[in-house]
């Protein structure tokens, strides 16, 4: 029984995982109030052949961060993927300062079906003022195959 509930515990450990693999290995742990929400979204495809990091079309979000001292901001990030490999998803404030947990890759298991993916990133210390968060993605099979992004949402929340 228990070599069963172990072997019931790994697969499902490894559905879990299989959605979205983090590249570079971080760890943050903090608490944040997050009181304000801006939203995107937007059904458009999108697609790249680039094996570099580029803006991904429609996901800029501009905000304020309240306070008097920095505080955390949590982007969500989810879309429908469809490519024969893997595409890698990161987020940058203010065009510079990547979120953790830094890299993602995004895994698509073909099932003859397009499935949800998202994932949660944290910038711990964002200081009052204007700034502005986007998504920018990679296909790192290049341009020996396309990959495309449907139904994207982008959440942010901040003070």
């Amino acid at each position: 029984m228990r070599t069963l509930c172990t072997t019931a515990i790994a697969a499902g450990l490894a559905t879990v995982f299989s959605l979205a693999y983090v590249s570079e290995a971080s760890a943050v742990k903090g608490k944040c109030q997050t009181p304000k929400t801006a939203f995107r979204t937007t059904g458009d495809k999108a697609e790249t052949n680039a094996d570099k990091w580029v803006d991904l079309p429609k996901s800029k979000i501009s905000f304020v961060q309240g306070g008097k001292k920095p505080g955390c901001v949590i982007v969500r990030f989810s879309a429908m993927p469809h490519t024969s490999h893997i595409i890698g998803i990161r987020v940058v404030l203010d065009g510079r300062a990547t979120a953790e947990p830094g890299n993602i890759d995004l895994d698509y298991k073909s099932d003859g079906y397009i499935s949800p993916r998202g994932f949660e990133f944290v910038f711990p210390k964002v200081p009052p003022g204007k700034h502005h968060v986007k998504i920018q993605w990679a296909n790192w099979a290049g341009e020996h195959a396309t990959a495309h992004l449907y139904q994207r949402t982008i959440t942010v929340q901040h003070r």
